[in-house]
């Protein structure tokens, strides 16, 4: 019988400290499972064939393995209400407690940023993917464990719910046969973990918001309208080529070398005051009125925010999810004309390093989740 990957999913958790060459306990690791619009993360391996040598025929001797080590990407439509912090913990490295969004009876918020005071911190994180069998025997678990994120792309659409999709790499896989079982406790093998959470806490686009608060209300009228968002947190870390050492099959680490991150909003055009603002200096008066080319930067803070439609359990606002990084420098596409289209452009920001104690990007999430706390530091 052929077999669905739809009956497969997805975990995570945020490892206390890297294994290295400690053992790993999946039956341990209390799993955060996450329905998934799709998972290639995997085991990858460096397979060689032995050279040409003289005294042999044509063909090579035969192959061998040199080493194993993890890497791929899941894609989802983000629950905000609880697992995500552990994502949000994994590409930023550093939680804060926050303050309550609205007075009153609301719950509290968390950010989720990069460490002023060290921007490589980053946590260990072990993955789990569960591949669908015929039967329950035939399902497999595969384990990926010192595991980092390389890369977070969070997607606010027009009309649509809001999208993360994650890149990996991690040092180590393994895999227990079997299918997980629902309701075991931890400490013992195959576990399933937590619940799947509700799809009324993913973001929407509707009920979402761009802002750009270093722009005049000349340069951007009305604050903007834009049709999509698009953040992207790229954390480059040493290769698993880099990091293999004599005496491992496996990567002994992944190091951050740089952090970047960028800001993509489709703006849907009114006038040409933000192209100006952002590619032209001040007309010169003369006849004709000419604009020069502005060699100099715009730069901004910006607010990407979407929210759930349904309120917080208990509480009196929505899940919320606010990325916001205190200063970017924006340019803006060329302008392309095409019949029987509205005119849009897009507009990238690129995040700046922030001044000495302040974090140059943090996602502020709201929500009643329990995992908030775990992380704060």
């Amino acid at each position: 019988m052929s077999v669905s990957g739809q009956a497969g999913y997805i975990s995570f958790a945020v490892q206390t400290a890297k294994v290295g060459d400690g053992t790993f306990d999946p039956a341990a690791i209390a799993w955060l499972n996450h329905r998934a619009l799709g998972a290639d993360v995997a085991f990858q391996q460096f397979v060689d064939q032995v050279p040409p040598e003289l005294g042999a025929g044509l063909f090579t001797a035969g192959s061998f393995k040199a080493g194993a080590y993890v890497a791929g990407g899941m894609a989802l439509n983000a629950r905000l209400d609880n697992a995500i912090a552990a994502l949000l913990y994994g590409a930023s490295g550093k939680a804060t407690v926050g303050t309550a969004q609205v007075a009153g009876a609301s719950s509290g918020s968390t950010i989720y940023s990069v460490d002023p005071a060290d921007d490589t911190s980053m946590p260990w994180m072990a993955l789990r993917k569960v591949i669908p069998g015929d039967t329950p025997e035939g399902y497999q678990e595969e384990f990926y464990y010192d595991c980092r994120v390389a890369a977070l792309s969070i997607t606010v659409p027009q009309m649509g719910m809001m999208t993360h999709e994650l890149a990996f790499v991690g040092r180590v896989p393994e895999w227990i046969d079997g299918k997980p079982v629902a309701g075991a406790v931890i400490g013992t093998a195959p576990v399933f973990g937590a619940p799947f959470e509700s799809a009324a806490s993913v973001g929407q686009s509707a009920e979402g918001s761009i802002s750009l608060p270093g722009f005049t209300s000349d340069e951007l009228p009305g604050g903007g309208k834009f049709t999509s968002a698009q953040v992207i947190l790229a954390n480059q870390l040493s290769t698993p080529q880099e990091e293999m050492v004599i005496g491992s099959y496996h990567p002994v680490d992944f190091t951050p070398l740089s952090r970047g991150a960028l800001v993509r909003l489709v703006y849907r055009w009114k006038d040409a005051t933000l192209y100006r603002a952002l590619h032209m200096l001040a007309a010169s008066g003369g006849a004709p009125n000419i604009r020069k080319w502005n060699p100099v930067t715009k730069s901004s803070d910006v607010h990407v925010i979407s929210q759930s439609q349904g309120l917080v359990p208990t509480f009196t606002n929505k899940h919320k999810f606010d990325f916001y990084a205190p200063s970017a420098d924006w340019v803006m596409s060329p302008v392309q004309l095409a019949p029987k289209k509205l005119l849009q452009v897009e507009i990238i920001g690129t995040i700046k390093q922030a001044a000495s104690g302040v974090a140059s990007w943090q996602t502020q999430l709201w929500n009643a989740g329990a995992l908030n706390a775990i992380y704060t530091a």
